[in-house]
């Protein structure tokens, strides 16, 4: 018993110190944009993609996140419109959850497709704005359209992942919102959730079988069990299409 806990202390003061890496790395993209993010963004996950092997579909992940990385510099450097940009932006954060729901249809988990399809139909008033060092996410109610998404993107890497990688998102899910909160902020999410998304997801390609050994506790993979039973399911995508509804129909 004294074991478990002392195991399960270790890994909570780990996700901290993960969550306060990543926030630093998300923070960076404001103060040392032009050094940041063609070093630690673009050049480091393309020798991530091209130098470990990988899912298929976290390949495909991984690639989108490249080519948004890329948009960024293109915009930041003035190579490109930022408004064609922040279009794509728009895009590509559809594609991002695309690829997931098509996940879940593959494996027969419907309540996951119908939280990720109404999370991309409450998408429909979003647009990006540009101010010349980073982007911004409006819409309505961003911090519930906020919420609905991060609660589902955690349940589907749950039952993507398995119950250790699942807790390790916890520290990647949670930096978004700690970075939000320094700043004020709440146009920022989206930002930060992609930057935090590129180094969270590197370290899970690269640290793999190291992080699944490190985050096996019993607890979570109990928790893992009773939020997949079908009531569990049910209850997520209800809190999320409510969430994306409100989004939608209230102004």
């Amino acid at each position: 018993m004294k074991r478990h806990t002392q195991q399960s202390s270790r890994a909570l003061f780990s996700l901290a110190l993960i969550t306060l890496c990543l926030v630093l790395g998300a923070m960076s993209v404001l103060w040392w944009p032009r050094f940041i993010v063609p070093v630690l963004y673009v050049a480091l996950p393309l020798a991530v993609f091209f130098g470990w092997k990988m899912e298929l579909f976290v390949k495909i992940k991984l690639g989108t996140l490249i080519a948004g990385a890329m948009l960024y510099v293109a915009a930041l450097f003035q190579w490109m419109n930022p408004a064609i940009v922040m279009t794509i932006f728009v895009w590509l954060l559809r594609l991002n959850i695309v690829e997931a729901v098509i996940e879940d249809i593959k494996h027969k988990k419907y309540f996951g497709v119908i939280s990720g399809g109404m999370l991309l139909l409450s998408m429909s008033t979003m647009v990006f704005n540009w101010d010349g060092i980073t982007y911004h996410a409006q819409m309505s109610h961003i911090g519930l359209w906020a919420v609905a998404y991060t609660l589902w993107n955690a349940n589907f890497i749950l039952g993507q992942f398995g119950a250790a990688i699942g807790l390790y998102h916890v520290a990647i899910l949670s930096a978004p919102w700690v970075g939000v909160l320094l700043t004020g902020d709440m146009s920022l999410w989206v930002m930060m959730r992609g930057f935090t998304l590129r180094l969270g997801g590197m370290g899970q390609i690269v640290y793999g079988p190291r992080i699944e050994a490190f985050f096996a506790l019993d607890w979570v993979k109990s928790l893992k069990a009773k939020i997949e039973t079908v009531s569990g399911q049910a209850c997520i995508s209800v809190i999320v299409s409510a969430l994306c509804l409100t989004v939608l129909t209230v102004r």
